[in-house]
């Protein structure tokens, strides 16, 4: 994450395929937990 507060965006690639996806989570590898997860909509 760029920082703790506010809103981020974060860029995806024009040639990926996200077509089969429905969600994303932020996931902390270090303690092994989900911090929150959101739907993708299309915009």
């Amino acid at each position: 994450l760029k920082g703790n507060k506010g809103n981020q965006n974060y860029p995806i690639p024009d040639d990926a395929d996200i077509s089969d996806l429905t969600s994303v989570t932020i996931w902390c590898e270090r303690f092994s937990v989900s911090f929150g997860a959101a739907e993708l909509i299309s915009t």
